[in-house]
């Protein structure tokens, strides 16, 4: 299942969807708090834009409740804000 939604992220060099992985970067620093630095660490990961929440997880950054609230978010973000 987190694979599945991880893949979600992918911003493939087009506008609409690099938008939207820059709303998705609004939602982790203002209403989960995920530090700048955090974020820029996962940044560096050459899968980032595809597996964002999972690295993010995986470095500690974030706990598994705040990793389910990443995926609450994905699956309630329209398809029009990507």
């Amino acid at each position: 299942m987190a694979g599945r939604r991880a893949r979600q992220l992918g911003t493939g060099g087009n506008t609409m969807q690099a938008t939207y992985f820059s709303r998705l970067l609004q939602f982790l620093r203002d209403d989960l708090q995920v530090g700048s630095a955090d974020l820029a660490l996962a940044l560096k990961h050459p899968e980032h834009q595809s597996n964002l929440p999972i690295i993010l997880w995986q470095y500690g950054a974030i706990s598994a409740e705040q990793l389910e609230r990443i995926f609450d978010w994905l699956e309630r973000t329209p398809p029009e804000a990507r």
